[in-house]
This record gives C-alpha cells, sequence and structure tokens, in this order.
C-alpha cells in the first residue's frame, strides 16, 4: 500500500469509528435529563479532552505564550459553560504543539489583523442571516442582553478549537505528516466538518422522548448544514486563520440568540 492510500485508509477509519460511535449513542434512548444530543457532545468532548491530554504527555506543552493565549481562550469559552473551557484549553494547547512540531499550515492570526476580523465579521453576518431565514426569525423577536454575547462567545471559541483546529491537527498526528494530495485534503474537509455537523442532529429523531426515523430528514439537514456552515468556517480557518473561524462562529450565534433566544 502506498503512504496516499495509507494516508487515506487511516482517515476513512477514524470518520468510520466516529459513525459507530454517533449510530450507537443515537439508537440509545435519553436517560434522565442526558438526551442523544447533550449525551453526543459529552462524548465528543470527552474523546477530544482525552486525546489532547495523551498528546500533551507524549509531546509536552507547546510555548509559554500559546500557553497564555490558551488559557484565555477557555476562560471566555468557559464563563457559559466551564466544562466547555476545560475542553478548549487542553485541545488548543495540544494542537498548537502539534503545529508546532509538524510546522503546521494552519495560522492563528495572520497578518493584517483587520483583514482577519472583517472577513470574519462580513461571513458572519451573512451565515446569520441566513441562519435566521432557515429558522423563521422575525425582526420583531429581536432581544438584546450583555448575557447572550458572553454565551454566543462559548461555541464559538470551543467548537472551532475543539472540533475545527484540534480534529485537523489529530490527523496530523495520526499520520505523522501534513496530509498531501487532493483526495487527502477532501477528507481533512470531511472529518473537519461532518462529525461537527452531525453533532447537532441526534435530538431531531427523539420528540418527546421518542425514536422517529427521519432520515431524509437527516441526510438534507446535514448536507445544508455542512454545505452553509461548516465548509465556509473550515475554509477561513485553513486559508485564513482560526481568528477569522471563531469570529465567524460568534457572530452567527450571537445573531441567532438575539432572534431566537438562548439555547437554555
Amino acid at each position: 500500500m502506498t503512504n496516499a492510500a495509507s494516508d487515506l485508509a487511516k482517515m476513512k477509519k477514524m470518520f468510520l469509528l466516529f459513525l459507530i460511535v454517533f449510530v450507537v449513542n443515537l439508537v440509545i434512548p435519553p436517560i434522565a435529563d442526558l438526551s442523544p444530543g447533550s449525551r453526543g457532545w459529552l462524548l465528543a468532548s470527552l474523546f477530544v479532552g482525552g486525546f489532547a491530554l495523551f498528546i500533551l504527555w507524549k509531546h509536552k506543552l507547546p510555548a509559554k505564550k500559546l500557553v497564555v493565549l490558551g488559557i484565555i481562550l477557555g476562560v471566555l469559552a468557559g464563563i457559559a459553560m466551564p466544562f466547555s473551557g476545560v475542553v478548549t484549553i487542553l485541545t488548543f494547547l495540544a494542537a498548537t504543539r502539534v503545529l508546532e512540531i509538524a510546522e503546521g499550515q494552519v495560522k492563528l492570526l495572520k497578518r493584517p489583523i483587520f483583514i482577519s476580523v472583517l472577513l470574519g465579521a462580513v461571513v458572519g453576518v451573512v451565515l446569520g442571516i441566513i441562519n435566521l431565514f432557515l429558522g423563521g426569525a422575525s425582526a420583531s423577536s429581536f432581544t438584546f442582553s450583555w448575557e447572550v454575547i458572553v454565551v454566543a462567545l462559548s461555541p464559538g471559541i470551543f467548537e472551532e478549537v475543539a472540533f475545527r483546529l484540534f480534529v485537523y491537527t489529530m490527523i496530523i498526528h495520526v499520520l505523522g505528516k501534513h496530509p498531501e494530495g487532493k483526495r487527502e485534503n477532501r477528507w481533512i474537509y470531511v472529518l473537519m466538518i461532518v462529525p461537527h455537523v452531525f453533532l447537532h442532529l441526534p435530538d431531531l429523531w427523539w420528540p418527546n422522548n421518542s425514536f422517529y426515523l427521519d432520515l431524509g430528514g437527516f441526510i438534507s439537514g446535514a448536507v445544508s448544514l455542512s454545505l452553509l456552515f461548516g465548509l465556509p468556517m473550515a475554509l477561513l480557518m485553513r486559508r485564513r486563520d482560526l481568528t477569522s473561524a471563531i469570529i465567524t462562529h460568534t457572530v452567527v450565534d450571537l445573531i441567532r440568540f438575539l432572534f431566537l433566544g438562548l439555547p437554555f
């Protein structure tokens, strides 16, 4: 087996492993107040957090300035959800350590800074409006509070670090190098996008704690979320920087929470 074929096989096995865990979690009924959706996020967070600890144990911490930055991001992500903040710190430190070793291609903040900020804000507003349209919100439902801004920071930082940046560096760690070739790069996007999108969908199959199979709705929802939201953020991260992806995600959630209310 050639190196390229071996790399593809490893990435496909990673995706298959996720699918197996996802399906098993999906068909298990809700336990107490823990729905399949909440349980999926918990399992995914424990996995990336555990893998991050393994990387840090094996390769030690990144540079001190990255440790400080990771703690800052973790604190911001953890204000609303403390556990997410802890996972953010671990995955950021592990991801940046892998990028140090492998001389990674993903930038945390690319100069000029204003381009990243502007790009993230513009793409975020566009995607946020699309998200509102899909959610059926109206201008009259707008409600502002500082809590909304704080809560929007958590998924914007946590999900882009733990389920986008870290997944990318996890691939590098497993392969021992940056993937090469068009097919390998396509699979990078699959792993950076699809598992994260799938985590948003399980509760749609459990209305009123009763399992309801809607395969067509699941597929259409997964495809639309992947193309409309996952792909733009993954492209921003790989072709621009982590900052623009975080800003985009935060703005999308901020707009959603302002018009549709907080998720809890």
